[in-house]
């Protein structure tokens, strides 16, 4: 079991036991958590979504392992980048969202959910957000999380002393004649 089975959240592999979760929620709102050990958004996120368990409790929270899980469950809710949730009221889909970005997702399960259930109605704040961004969590665009990568990558490779490629002088001022030896440009070619 890995970490982010070990939670408050239930888990589901099938889509029965999915079946019994709306069933039981009837008409308040469910929210799907499809996520995988591996993925870092989805090990970003999911702390926060614990803390939305307690600050949410009319929300019904269930994760799927897209490891583990029936690929029918993820085929049914064209599953395809992750994590990705699933906004489920009496047994249909009202909204998804893909991601890491949770407070658009809190706004998401607000909007669905009629509001957060704190003692202070304009306290829209959870104590998860108000704690700093997990370290891996990545706050730049694709085209820059890309472009930092191809970056180290490339810095690997090259020497960190090599900063430009030169030529020597010398060797800059010497052309090769058809016979093969080498002369300077300025220099008539000795014939033998």
């Amino acid at each position: 079991m890995d970490s982010l089975d070990k939670s408050a959240i239930p888990h589901i592999k099938t889509e029965k036991e999915l079946a019994s979760t709306m069933t039981f929620a009837g008409d308040k709102l469910v929210v799907l958590d499809f996520y995988a050990k591996w993925c870092g958004p989805c090990q970003a996120i999911s702390p926060i979504i614990e803390n939305w368990v307690e600050e949410f409790p009319d929300v019904h929270f269930v994760k799927a392992n897209v490891d583990r899980c029936e690929s029918s469950l993820c085929d049914r809710y064209n599953v395809s980048s992750i994590p990705c949730f699933i906004f489920i009221k009496s047994g249909k889909v009202i909204d998804r969202f893909t991601g890491g970005r949770y407070p658009e997702l809190k706004q998401l399960i607000i909007t669905h959910s009629g509001g957060a259930n704190t003692s202070n109605e304009n306290q829209l704040v959870s104590q998860s957000e108000k704690r700093p961004s997990p370290p891996n969590v990545v706050k730049k665009n694709s085209s820059s999380v890309i472009q930092d990568s191809i970056d180290q990558g490339v810095s690997k490779l090259v020497p960190r002393k090599i900063s430009k490629i030169q030529v020597p002088a010398q060797k800059q001022k010497k052309t090769i004649s058809s016979n093969g030896k080498s002369a300077k440009p300025s220099q008539p070619l000795k014939k033998k």
